[in-house]
């Protein structure tokens, strides 16, 4: 979820469809749709440009405040960072106890693929997710564009990640 929705979104998707984890989806931390999405009672939040274990730290901090202002208990919305840049690629031995909150670890391989290409790079990335998730002791998943989601999903699932969000 992002952007503009309209009221209970969250309930007629959760009656339609018992299959789905609900993401609400953050550009990054400075997002002013947090208090919004949060209000519309998603399972996880998703950072979708994690660059550092701070960042995800950071991100808990801001959800426990909207926890305690919207009567949900302590600790219920949980994070799922994907990293999208080099930088979070760099520091992914910092996700690992950056909070208890944090339930998956993830690679935006085509906004990676625009920085580094479709080669080695690339590959040595989805290895390092992996082995950074692993650490932490959280599934790794591959975050897919809708339009690619059957051929790719089938690929990341045998390249390793435990879950794809499309």
């Amino acid at each position: 979820l992002g952007g503009a929705f309209p009221p209970h979104l969250v309930a007629r998707l959760r009656a339609d469809r018992t299959d789905l984890a609900i993401y609400a989806a953050l550009d990054g931390l400075d997002d002013p749709a947090l208090d919004a999405l949060v209000a519309l009672e998603p399972d996880a939040v998703l950072l979708r440009d994690a660059r550092s274990g701070r960042d995800v730290a950071a991100l808990g901090a801001r959800l426990a405040v909207c926890e305690a202002e919207g009567d949900r208990p302590d600790g219920s919305l949980s994070i799922l960072a994907a990293i999208r840049h080099p930088l979070g690629l760099l520091g992914a031995a910092g996700f690992v106890g950056a909070s208890p909150r944090l339930r998956g670890l993830g690679l935006d391989a085509p906004a990676l693929a625009a920085l580094l290409g479709e080669g080695e790079a690339l590959a040595q990335a989805r290895g390092m997710i992996r082995i950074a998730a692993a650490a932490a002791g959280v599934p790794a998943f591959a975050w897919l564009a809708p339009e690619r989601r059957p051929h790719d999903a089938a690929t990341a699932q045998w390249d390793g990640f435990g879950f794809v969000v499309v």
